[in-house]
């Protein structure tokens, strides 16, 4: 879910832009409200937030001083809407070096801002996936290091795109059309071993994807399954060797004997 802030000293606005959209449709939390740029810097820190939606001309801290701050102090940026009245244009367009994503006029209207958010909703999906995409470039060099038993150090830049993971180990490929239930995945080939690497934001949908669907596909396919692992430890050697020895065991015990398979 994506998180949102609103930064504007007048509630009665802020109270409107909670009202004004289905936020939980988009798929967006409100994590807060900021009076001023000051505290607003405080709670950024606090939830990180996707998206702000900020006035201009605030006491404390005016807007453009807290996108200035946030400009120096942030490596992750967030997506920026200002919102402010017809005097403060000039003002509001100084802050473009900062990236902001749109400048909507008091007062709002629902269809500019609805639309701003769309936009905004579907860049912030863009980046994500174009930087899972890299992450997973990266994984698939450092596992097949790792688990071809060579020396290979985790790089600094080496990120795993949630944070736990299980390793699928198969000796035959998976149809993509089995793969499309069991969720975020993808592929390592190592001769003919298949291993998929599943991935989600939390154990418990593991989990369920284990109860489920991948509990199924060891009906139909000689595979195993490992335990679950969080992403930041990366023991990918670990899952591996699980993954193969769930797969031992699992055919062993079933009535099916493929165990000419595996050994």
């Amino acid at each position: 879910m994506l998180r949102m802030l609103t930064v504007e000293d007048e509630p009665w606005i802020s109270k409107g832009i909670e009202k004004m959209l289905p936020w939980q449709q988009y798929n967006i939390q409100i994590v807060g409200n900021a009076r001023n740029g000051k505290i607003a810097l405080d709670l950024i820190k606090l939830y990180k937030p996707d998206i702000i939606i900020t006035d201009i001309r605030m006491p404390v801290m005016d807007g453009l001083s807290m996108l200035e701050q946030l400009n120096k102090e942030m490596t992750s940026y967030p997506k920026i809407i200002i919102i402010s009245g017809y005097n403060d244009f000039d003002y509001a367009k100084r802050a473009i070096k900062y990236g902001v994503s749109n400048y909507i006029l008091k007062p709002i209207d629902p269809e500019e801002l609805k639309t701003t958010i769309e936009n905004i909703k579907n860049q912030i999906e863009r980046e994500r996936q174009e930087r899972e995409n890299i992450s997973i470039i990266q994984l698939k060099n450092y596992i097949y290091e790792r688990i071809s038993n060579r020396e290979k150090h985790m790089d600094a830049d080496v990120v795993f795109p949630c944070k736990y993971y299980l390793f699928i180990f198969s000796l035959v490929p998976i149809s993509n059309e089995e793969l499309k239930n069991i969720g975020r995945n993808f592929l390592l080939r190592m001769g003919s071993q298949h291993i998929y690497v599943v991935y989600e934001d939390s154990s418990e949908a593991l989990i369920n994807i284990i109860k489920t669907n991948i509990k199924q596909l060891q009906k139909r396919y000689p595979c195993g399954v490992s335990q679950i692992h969080e992403g930041e430890d990366l023991s990918v050697e670990h899952a591996y060797k699980e993954a193969i020895q769930n797969l031992k065991y699992y055919y062993r015990e079933d009535e099916k004997n493929v165990s000419n398979h595996v050994f």
